[in-house]
């Protein structure tokens, strides 16, 4: 299950929590070249988006989404992989920590 709340709400419940991590300024330049606009223009909207997400859950749910990364099993630096190495480090992990691996 992946989920902005996904470790915080099935902590309990989860075997494995993942939490994947990239400074913003890598976070904008990948979001400034998907949607063809200027890095600064993406860390900004980044920025806004996760104030407001802040904001919300912690009106909502009294937490501060981000501190999850704390209540991870594993926390994992996207910034210099693409998305087959991060899945791969993933599975890695979860044969470190005994998770099986369905085929």
């Amino acid at each position: 299950i992946d989920g902005k709340l996904a470790i915080h709400f099935l902590k309990s419940n989860a075997h494995f929590k993942v939490w994947l991590d990239c400074p913003l300024k890598i976070r904008a330049m990948r979001y400034s070249q998907r949607d063809k606009i200027k890095p600064e223009e993406a860390a900004k909207i980044i920025k806004d988006t996760e104030a407001a997400h802040i904001k919300y859950w912690r009106e909502m749910y009294s937490i501060n989404p981000f501190d999850q990364e704390f209540e991870a099993d594993v926390v994992i630096d996207t910034s210099k992989k693409d998305s087959d190495e991060v899945v791969y480090e993933i599975m890695q992990k979860m044969k470190e920590f005994n998770i099986p691996l369905k085929q």
